[in-house]
């Protein structure tokens, strides 16, 4: 997890690395050479765009930034909490063109072809480095267990403590009430379950709530749900997925999920449940 933290950041250097941040450090300079599993990886959030009509975007870092820093700023002095300006994020909102990644397999080299474009992979690189360690452990000879990451859970195998060989886990309410803890538990076994949504990393100005899933066609958070989770085997594609079904509506959402054979629950801003069938 240590070395994915490295080399998938993109906003922090290391000693000896080429990663992400190295990638936007020389965005309209230079190609950079990269570690397979970036390249890896930025391929994928190119598929993942186009499968997701622009939902997620690699390439939308500039404005992913602006609220980043927003946020910070609002944790730190919650009296003196602004929204970045309408200005500020029609600005950014204009470099967000994926096709600048230049990806060169042979080589393995990247390019961001034009200087105000910036990479964030955070929409899709927690999942992608936790299925990368999944089959890894596998490979070692893992036959139980949960990797369980910040929302991302990821199961192995069956529960050896239980008949049913299921593992439960816990749907959080994102009303964080005392009272009602979870929204569901699921009774599921060798399978992945994401939840994406709004009551983690957020600020507030005016009792109204600004999280970190923003829709990159209005460039602010997007209200349609509170929380939305996303079941399948390959939790990279649980990950992507949770994050453009957050997005999206309900009915461009089921369709998605459909697509993909994956099971959904959403849960929208008064509290109103939606499964897949």
């Amino acid at each position: 997890m240590a070395e994915y933290h490295k080399l998938f950041n993109n906003y922090d250097k290391f000693d000896g690395v080429n990663n992400v941040t190295t990638l936007n450090e020389n965005a309209g300079k230079e190609k950079v050479k990269l570690d397979k599993k970036i390249i890896d990886l930025l391929n994928e959030g190119k598929k993942w765009y186009k499968e997701t009509d622009g939902d997620i975007n690699i390439c939308y870092g500039r404005v992913l930034k602006i609220w980043l820093d927003h946020r910070e700023a609002a944790l730190e002095d919650e009296k003196n909490a602004k929204l970045p300006s309408e200005d500020q994020l029609k600005e950014a909102g204009k470099h967000k063109n994926i096709d600048v990644l230049e990806i060169d397999e042979k080589n393995q080299t990247a390019y961001i072809n034009d200087k105000e474009v910036q990479v964030d992979i955070g929409g899709i690189g927690k999942g992608y480095a936790t299925e990368l360690i999944k089959d890894e452990l596998i490979e070692k000879g893992l036959k139980s267990g949960i990797l369980s990451v910040g929302g991302d859970v990821a199961i192995i195998g069956e529960n050896p403590t239980r008949k049913d060989g299921n593992f439960k886990i816990a749907v959080q309410d994102p009303s964080l009430s005392e009272e009602h803890p979870y929204s569901s538990i699921v009774a599921i076994k060798n399978t992945s379950l994401v939840t994406s949504g709004d009551y983690q990393r957020y600020f507030e100005i005016d009792g109204k709530r600004y999280h970190h899933i923003i829709d990159p066609s209005t460039n602010y958070p997007s209200t349609n749900f509170k929380s939305v989770s996303v079941m399948t085997d390959d939790i990279a594609k649980a990950d992507a997925l949770s994050t453009a079904l957050f997005i999206k509506n309900l009915e461009e959402g089921k369709k998605l999920a459909k697509k993909y054979k994956v099971e959904a629950y959403w849960i929208d801003q008064d509290g109103n449940t939606f499964k897949t069938e």
